[in-house]
């Protein structure tokens, strides 16, 4: 409910008593005193009203006999804690009305870790319980996202230029993987892709209508790349909710030695001995 309190009504508070006690006790009974005071201090037009008011009783000498009323208390607002001053003049100017509101009300202010971490002292050659005491502060060594095999693993991770995202991911991987085993996790990552690539591929050659299946060997590179592609494609099928954790649960099952990356290995491994016969060697006699 929104009350506007404008020149006649006042003016007519003034004059008839009885208008004014039941129109005080409408408000008491609405619990509108708050509504009111709100429209104080936010509309100009109010203090406007105000104002006209206050010399509407000086000219009926009314303000030394109603100053203590209910409705001059409800405009009479304590400067402690207010947002504005009312003064006796017409041309009054506002203070501020509100504090540097530079950001939005409900964004979250997030900590900054300025400071280094706390790491123990080393004690004093002469304090020998401390010195009993001491423990190594322990710290993860997790490799930089410029590592070699980090960084080629990014890119085949990236999806539509977001190379952030396929960072994120691998960092993902490498803090679970550490989490689970409690080891290294790169050399786990490293030992893992080595698992999972082959060490030849087989491709399919036309000789005129005959098309026949070709072993092809692969470089260190392409080695890489084929087992880190299965890795990736077999982590889908693994419930999870975070990409990275489901990359990491993989690499786990193929140090395990129970991954279908072994499998897809092994398939391909026997299709290139299976048509090894069809490979361009010549063969000469010393």
């Amino acid at each position: 409910m929104k009350l506007f309190v404008g020149k006649e009504v006042l003016k007519l508070l003034s004059e008839n008593r009885s208008i004014y006690h039941s129109t005080s006790n409408f408000l008491k009974d609405n619990r509108c005193y708050q509504t009111i005071n709100r429209l104080l201090s936010t509309s100009s037009s109010v203090y406007s009203d105000y104002l006209s008011y206050q010399s509407h009783l000086s000219e009926l000498s009314l303000s030394s006999s109603r100053s203590d009323t209910p409705l001059t208390k409800l405009f009479q607002r304590s400067t402690q804690g207010s947002i504005r001053k009312f003064s006796s003049s017409r041309n009054a100017k506002f203070s501020a009305t509100f504090k540097n509101l530079d950001r939005h009300p409900r964004a979250r202010r997030l900590k900054i870790l300025t400071s280094e971490p706390i790491v123990p002292k080393f004690p004093s050659a002469e304090d020998e319980d401390s010195i009993r005491s001491y423990v190594e502060p322990r710290s993860v060594n997790l490799p930089t996202l410029e590592e070699p095999l980090i960084d080629y693993m990014t890119g085949l991770l990236m999806r539509k230029g977001k190379r952030d995202t396929a960072s994120k991911h691998c960092i993902t991987l490498l803090s679970h993987l550490r989490l689970v085993t409690g080891q290294e996790p790169f050399g786990l990552l490293a030992r893992a892709i080595g698992l999972a690539s082959p060490l030849v591929m087989t491709r399919s050659e036309s000789k005129r209508i005959k098309v026949t299946t070709v072993p092809v060997p692969l470089n260190e590179i392409q080695r890489a790349r084929r087992g880190i592609l299965w890795i990736v494609k077999q982590s889908e099928k693994r419930p999870g909710k975070k990409f990275g954790e489901r990359l990491a649960m993989e690499v786990i099952a193929v140090l395990n030695g129970n991954s279908e990356v072994l499998k897809l290995k092994a398939e391909q491994h026997r299709l290139a001995l299976v048509n090894r016969a069809n490979l361009r060697t010549r063969v000469t006699r010393a």
